[in-house]
């Protein structure tokens, strides 16, 4: 349509954020869904939950300038999200993939910070402070996600996909006790001993198969010991309590049971992506029947009983490691978290219902109400 006066531009951005808006929201479930990165499933989560905020202030800005928000495809947002579904179709390395999601995220924010920062230019030339002040929250917002997803990517997910020819795809990997910085003090797994139904004594905590990009284990590797010369086994992590104290971990089996478990097999991290999936398939059902529905990367462990996440886990603790670093071959990176701040608010505008409510809604809606950072002429 033509533009016959700035508040003609203004609308039209602001119709066309809408609509970009609202096909970021139905596109993201599945960019959720192919992230193997834990950290990133969050962070993308968590921003799933900000966009519809977003949506929700500018529903109010429609409002109170009296006009509707539908009239207007993005087609620029259009043409980002389908370079998203292209990674997310074609799949890959987990760890490659993972990085791949991240630029597409990336550029879905820039488009975004550069849209929402003329819309706030706009307004503030229209003197419509009650919509710049929405629009900077906004704005804030995408700027804070796109320097979280470059920490995420700097951290840890661009590394492992450059050495993806090295682990060949896995998103497993061995550690062993003496090299775990996830626990609850360092040497707190030095000779752990495990311990069985009736006091059988079932042999030595040796390590642990963890998630490459987390930390998170998901098997110990026992050593048997005399009882049993020269094997490893595998136990899945749910199924053991530790404790500290008594430097042991329970296990409600007994050496018969244990004799039937899988041994450990290093091997297994050097097969091909599609013998080490179908390997790991055959672990997973060997010790459970709950099914392992299939994630990118490997199956979705936590939703099996017996990998559920031990209560010791320490993600991102750096506690007792030179200069507060992790093991070079298994980095963590701490989660994004939703973080709480409070700010004086103007009575005369009207928020979100959702922000308002102050809760968390059931479809993972966030409503944290984050402080405003850099001001009004805050430069992206």
């Amino acid at each position: 349509m033509p533009f016959h006066s700035l508040k003609d531009l203004y609308v039209d951005e602001l119709r066309d954020l809408y609509d970009a808006e609202r096909q970021i929201i139905a596109a993201m479930p599945k960019m959720i869904q192919a992230a193997s990165s834990s950290d990133l499933r969050q962070a993308f989560q968590h921003h799933l939950g900000e966009t519809r905020i977003q949506v929700e202030r500018l529903d109010l800005i429609f409002k109170n300038l009296g006009v509707e928000p539908k009239g207007r495809h993005c087609k620029g947002m259009e043409g980002i999200l389908a370079e998203a579904n292209e990674i997310v179709s074609e799949g890959g390395a987990p760890d490659v993939a993972d990085a791949a999601l991240i630029s597409a995220a990336q550029r879905v924010e820039h488009y975004e910070i550069s849209s929402y920062g003329s819309a706030r230019t706009f307004a503030d030339r229209l003197e419509d402070r009650y919509a710049g002040d929405l629009l900077q929250k906004t704005l804030d917002e995408e700027g804070r996600t796109d320097k979280a997803l470059t920490s995420l990517a700097e951290t840890g997910i661009n590394q492992k996909a450059a050495e993806g020819k090295e682990i060949r795809g896995s998103h497993l990997g061995y550690v062993s006790v003496n090299e775990y910085s996830y626990g609850p003090a360092p040497g707190a797994f030095a000779d752990v001993r495990m311990s069985g139904a009736g006091s059988d004594d079932l042999g030595t905590l040796d390590g642990f198969v963890v998630d490459r990009n987390t930390g998170r284990p998901y098997y110990l590797v026992v050593d048997a010991g005399n009882w049993f010369v020269g094997r490893r086994y595998l136990v899945p992590v749910g199924k053991a309590r530790f404790d500290q104290t008594g430097r042991s971990m329970r296990l409600d089996i007994d050496k018969d049971t244990v004799k039937k478990y899988p041994k450990f097999e290093s091997e297994w991290f050097d097969y091909d992506e599609a013998r080490r999936r179908e390997y790991e398939g055959r672990l997973i059902r060997a010790f459970s029947t709950s099914p392992a529905p299939g994630v990118a990367g490997g199956f979705d462990y936590e939703t099996i009983p017996e990998f559920r996440q031990p209560e010791w886990w320490r993600p991102g603790d750096t506690r007792g490691y030179p200069s507060g670093e992790r093991h070079r071959d298994y980095p963590g990176e701490r989660p994004i978290s939703e973080r709480t701040a409070a700010r004086e608010r103007r009575p005369d505008i009207e928020r979100p219902a959702a922000e308002r409510s102050g809760s968390t809604g059931s479809e993972g809606r966030s409503t944290i109400d984050e402080p405003r950072r850099g001001g009004r002429d805050q430069k992206w």
